[in-house]
């Protein structure tokens, strides 16, 4: 495992490096408007497709990925590609990820069939809402990712929490993570770590982002990673599927909350802003780095939470996280209203 995440880890160093030569001359960089993007010149947004790249190596050697998830990415990083080329719009993105959720579901056959235990010992079973539920929840997933790509290092150093904090779950659960999970599991840390030392500047005059497409791919594997992570059979060796929303809860909260705000606006739900916890707290007055720290921290405290609850019964720790999204909410209203009277 060790080598698969250093192999990973400088398969992806080379790809940043070798498309960074060939990124403005493609278009395939990020530009500043003063408004949303702040950053100085032109970033190249190749982060996703190097990742990509890398996989789809290892894919090649090993077959750690099912077919169907290598299939849902390309059409994902592909689409991404584009739109950070030229603008595709919200809408094509909208089809284009529900496409890449399908073939995962209907080829891939991965599918939430069960919701859990309830204490009585009944199984939660979704039945005919399996499908439509699963195809939802991929979606919001991936569409989670990339609304919270707004600051340098949060969705990779998110996305290495949510790795540690599966692990962390399967093994306080019983239910510990190993065999084609766990490789692909360590080959992804292998490339977000890659890729978060060009984002962090870490390697000097080669900053790059994740772009479109690198957002929304990793929404697409983390999917993969956490059904197949709850679903397992047989039953008593799935995590419980309660914890999982706690696995990846900023971006799933966040996005949430952003969404409904939006909506109750009479905004369009894609509709972009500054209404992300990281704009709110940069809006306030802290840096960009003390910004990606207390939400690392914060992401830390909520899956401690979870675990806690989950100690309680499945039951704890599902309900818990409907009850945290209008506490999240509230939150989040005071900061923007502090940014207001700022």
């Amino acid at each position: 495992m060790l080598l698969l995440f250093v192999g990973a880890a400088g398969l992806t160093v080379v790809c940043m490096l070798v498309l960074y030569q060939f990124s403005k001359k493609y278009g395939l960089v990020d530009r500043p408007d003063e408004v949303r993007k702040t950053h100085e010149g032109d970033i190249p947004v190749i982060g996703g497709l190097a990742i990509f790249i890398c996989l789809l190596s290892f894919q090649l050697i090993s077959a750690n990925i099912p077919s169907p998830v290598i299939y849902g990415m390309l059409l994902l990083v592909s689409v991404g590609l584009v739109d950070d080329c030229s603008d595709l719009g919200a809408l094509p993105k909208l089809i284009c990820q529900f496409v890449a959720a399908g073939i995962l579901v209907k080829i891939g056959h991965l599918e939430i069939i069960s919701l859990g235990t309830l204490p009585s010992g009944k199984e939660l079973l979704l039945g005919d809402l399996s499908f439509p539920f699963t195809l939802i929840c991929i979606v919001a997933l991936v569409n989670a990712m990339n609304m919270i790509d707004g600051l340098d290092g949060l969705v990779g150093g998110l996305s290495l929490l949510s790795l540690i904090f599966l692990f962390v779950a399967g093994q306080l659960s019983g239910s510990p993570i190993g065999g084609q999970l766990l490789a692909v599991k360590w080959t992804v840390a292998g490339c977000l770590t890659a890729f978060l030392c060009f984002n962090l500047n870490i390697i000097r005059n080669r900053k790059v982002f994740l772009g479109d497409a690198g957002s929304m791919m990793i929404g697409l594997i983390f999917s993969f990673l956490l059904i197949q992570a709850c679903q397992r059979l047989p039953a008593t060796d799935a995590l419980p599927a309660s914890i999982i929303p706690w696995i990846v809860s900023v971006p799933v909260l966040d996005a949430l909350t952003v969404v409904m705000s939006r909506l109750i606006k009479g905004q369009a739900p894609m509709q972009a802003d500054r209404t992300h916890l990281h704009h709110c707290l940069t809006d306030v007055g802290f840096s960009d780095r003390q910004t990606l720290l207390i939400i690392l921290g914060f992401s830390v405290i909520l899956f401690a939470i979870g675990i806690i609850l989950l100690q309680l019964g499945g039951l704890h720790a599902g309900l818990g996280f409907f009850f945290l999204i209008p506490v999240y909410s509230v939150m989040k209203t005071k900061l923007l209203i502090n940014t207001m009277d700022e």
